[in-house]
């Protein structure tokens, strides 16, 4: 039996250094692939037999009850945000199908309904009527849908709705004189109904922000995630990689991209999907545990059917620190599908693999795990803990015990490629209007086929945005024709030294970076010169600045005086009122005349790369706390 991976790890190491399992390190060591590592591993009784325990938090009929209760005061004291929070709390804890569950959703429609959130009182309402609402109290939900749709204007809906009403006022608790009483009265309002019928559809929109990402207006024909600006070619230095077919502005969409999978962090199931990362206004439950919950049943229902079905009650496990990346591994396998898996035949071919599609499984498993640069110590533990994970799908029914094999190897290609393609989701979090004390949090994990393509630069061209857990790359810089389009793996020259950064970036991705800050060992932010930038003049070659003389002609140099005066207000203004929309053009401006002319690195350029950076984030994935 093991309930943790650690836990379980350890035991084996233990078997192993007391003289149990003979040579197996030895005879691991000597194995080619993968598929040939797990087989060896599976082999081994003390390996094979593992039994991982449920670990997840069930439904609870009194926990619901009681936060119910204490939202049922909260309410009656008028304290709306609170008794949100106690019924949204008794929805995630009440059973799937219950009348705990339908009068959860009963109450919060009401709180929703003072909070003048119609058209999620009606989501609710329905979620209620769904359920086993009792029918001697049903008429309130009905009259209270009624008035929702009054309030939209909505004549035609509210028409139907408070005619049920009527029906069910029949069979209600009341009294015959409150029965009367309250048939008179809906009956009026269904009269002013008739008056002014109007019929349209009701746009639920449960989002704390609507994310509208951008669009390419043209595409690359074989890489559809990206724009005709963008090619990937293939080096023997650099593997494949993405160049600038022409020349690409500051601000320029390059890609946009779905992941082929993603995960939700733990600390967000109680603000975020945890099927699209959408931070949502009310939550709706998973079918079986209390611990994730959804913008929609919809999004309940997609993720219950491609893969929470298969981890729900291990999900204690798999959000262990142990487990880490390994989890999105796991949703990447459920995400293929057993069928797929066992008819997957391995392509080598870059050529072949085109086109480059980012829902193609072909393309998320061409992607590099450094295996051959890998210790044997790191192999053997991520080996284990790819049977761990792949005893979970088979205890789960997702694959039998005969497929473990082929399930296992692949669950190892994956867990060690993540740590080197998996990208984060953020969400950008302003406290009050202080756009100033702004912060990027991270609130997911994700792996998407295209974007992983892109190389390092501790000095990148481009910069990442998520709307939803959609990822929207831009250029931060003008990119030249022909000039390589870097990313950036989370250390920047700026923030962080080039012994530190060369360090991190060998440990986890096996790369000595060759950049031009590496290069040239740019300084760190602190120390850049807050003095006007010097052009390199292209008549004479020496360098212009701004209390020097020189042939320079150059109209865009001339007048740069003037343009730094309108960053310097641009920048004021964002970062005062977020005013993003009058202000991006001249930033952009900015940015894409100093990266092309001005002599780097200086800090005017990184200050206007943050300023841009931040009105990206404002766009996409923000809230405000």
């Amino acid at each position: 039996m093991a309930v943790s991976f650690i836990s379980w790890y350890n035991n084996i190491k233990d078997v192993i250094q007391n003289g149990g399992m003979k040579d197996l390190e030895n005879h691991f060591n000597g194995q080619k692939n993968d598929f040939s590592r797990v087989s060896l591993l599976l082999k081994q009784p003390e390996i094979f037999d593992t039994v991982v325990l449920k670990s997840f938090k069930p439904k609870c009929k009194k926990l619901s009850e009681n936060a119910r209760n204490l939202g049922n005061k909260q309410f009656a004291n008028l304290k709306l945000v609170d008794s949100m929070k106690c019924y949204s709390e008794s929805i995630s804890l009440a059973e799937s199908c219950s009348q705990e569950l339908a009068l959860a959703y009963g109450n919060r429609s009401a709180v929703l309904f003072e909070k003048k959130e119609y058209a999620l009182c009606q989501a609710d309402i329905n979620a209620a009527l769904l359920n086993k609402y009792p029918s001697d109290r049903v008429y309130k939900l009905y009259e209270r849908l009624g008035k929702c749709y009054l309030e939209l204007s909505l004549y035609e809906q509210a028409s139907e709705a408070l005619s049920e009403c009527l029906q069910c006022i029949k069979v209600s608790d009341l009294t015959e004189d409150q029965k009367n009483t309250k048939l008179q009265s809906i009956s009026n309002m269904v009269k002013g109904c008739q008056e002014n019928f109007s019929y349209s559809c009701l746009n639920v929109q449960n989002f704390c922000y609507v994310v509208r990402p951008p669009v390419i207006l043209k595409k690359n024909t074989i890489y559809p995630s990206t724009s005709e600006a963008l090619k990937i070619v293939s080096t023997n230095s650099k593997g494949r990689h993405a160049i600038a077919s022409r020349d690409i502005k500051a601000g320029e969409v390059i890609i946009i991209e779905k992941p082929f999978a993603s995960l939700c962090l733990p600390e967000c199931y109680n603000t975020h999907c945890y099927h699209c990362l959408t931070r949502f206004k009310i939550n709706y439950p998973c079918r079986l545990c209390s611990t994730v919950n959804y913008c929609s049943i919809s999004c309940e229902k997609e993720s219950w059917e491609k893969f929470h079905c298969f981890e729900c009650e291990y999900l204690g496990v798999l959000i262990n620190d142990d487990v880490g990346l390994a989890h999105l591994a796991f949703k990447i396998i459920t995400n293929v599908g057993i069928s797929m898996l066992l008819s997957f035949k391995e392509n080598n071919s870059f050529d072949d693999l085109k086109p480059y599609s980012s829902t193609d499984y072909n393309s998320i498993f061409s992607l590099i795990g450094n295996s051959e640069l890998r210790k044997p110590a790191d192999l053997f533990r991520r080996a284990l803990l790819s049977i761990y994970i792949g005893k979970i799908l088979c205890l789960t029914n997702f694959c039998s015990t005969e497929n473990l094999k082929i399930v296992c190897a692949h669950l190892l290609k994956h867990i060690q490629m993540l740590p080197c393609n998996a990208h984060e989701v953020s969400e950008l979090q302003l406290k009050a209007s202080n756009y100033k004390d702004s912060e990027l949090k991270e609130i997911g994990s994700a792996v998407y086929a295209t974007l992983s393509l892109l190389n390092h630069s501790c000095d990148p061209s481009v910069v990442r945005h998520c709307y939803g857990d959609t990822c929207v790359l831009r250029a931060i810089k003008h990119i030249k024709e022909g000039s390589e389009i870097v990313d950036n793996y989370g250390f920047l020259y700026a923030v962080e030294s080039k012994v530190i950064r060369q360090s991190h970036l060998m440990e986890q991705y096996y790369f000595a970076c060759q950049c031009e800050a590496c290069s040239n060992d740019w300084p760190l932010y602190q120390d850049l010169v807050a003095a006007m930038p010097s052009f390199l003049c292209s008549k004479c070659s020496k360098c212009y600045s701004f209390d020097s003389s020189c042939c320079v002609t150059d109209k865009e140099v001339l007048n740069f005086q003037a343009l730094h005066s309108k960053y310097s207000s641009a920048m004021l203004d964002v970062l005062e009122n977020g005013n993003v929309t009058s202000n991006l053009s001249v930033l952009l401006e900015y940015l894409d005349l100093l990266s092309r002319k001005a002599i780097l690195p200086i800090i005017h350029f990184n200050n206007c790369q943050e300023i841009v950076k931040l009105c990206f984030s404002l766009q996409g994935n923000c809230v405000k706390l």
